[in-house]
């Protein structure tokens, strides 16, 4: 496994780095980003975060989203309180 490219800028191919689209590596409603914030909001828990980590490149929710649990799919911001009150029925 050679690691001299970044896993969501660039792909190997036949030996040498090329440049791959980044929205064929995120998921739905996520957009990828060289620094984001590592403290992702969740339905469950919103509002201003205290995180002591620096940023990290990956995918994280578009604007008007957040993730339904920490490692869920990003969901609407205003589909959180429906999606738990529903769960918990």
């Amino acid at each position: 496994l050679n690691l001299d490219c970044s896993f969501f800028e660039r792909i190997k191919l036949n030996s040498k780095c090329v440049q791959r689209l980044i929205s064929d590596v995120c998921p739905p409603n996520e957009e990828y980003r060289v620094c984001g914030n590592v403290c992702q909001e969740i339905c469950t828990n919103r509002g201003p975060l205290l995180c002591h980590t620096n940023c990290t490149e990956g995918c994280f929710c578009k604007k008007g989203y957040v993730r339904f649990t920490r490692h869920g799919q990003c969901v609407p911001e205003d589909s959180c309180k429906r999606k738990i009150i529903f769960m918990n029925k």
